[in-house]
């Protein structure tokens, strides 16, 4: 998931070929660490990087839906966060 699966290796390549400096931040790093479902982890993330352009996330597994029929819960799910309810 996230910076090291097929989406979101291919998001980081491509913003790095264009000339982004990226920062990879998942669960075990390498450039930064943080787990995106644990209280108080992004705000951390981002007190440690600084200001940022942008932000892409690739994480987690959603379910193949139409985009208008996902809802909070399946999104929820697929970073690990439970049912969402």
């Amino acid at each position: 998931m996230g910076a090291t699966e097929t989406l979101g290796r291919s998001v980081l390549e491509a913003l790095a070929e264009r000339g982004h400096n990226v920062v990879e931040a998942w669960r075990k790093g390498p450039d930064v660490a943080v787990d995106i479902i644990a209280p108080g982890a992004i705000q951390a993330m981002y007190e440690r990087v600084g200001t940022v352009d942008a932000l892409a996330s690739c994480a987690g597994d959603v379910p193949w839906l139409p985009f208008g029929e996902l809802g909070r819960p399946d999104l929820l799910q697929g970073i690990g966060g439970g049912s969402g309810a």
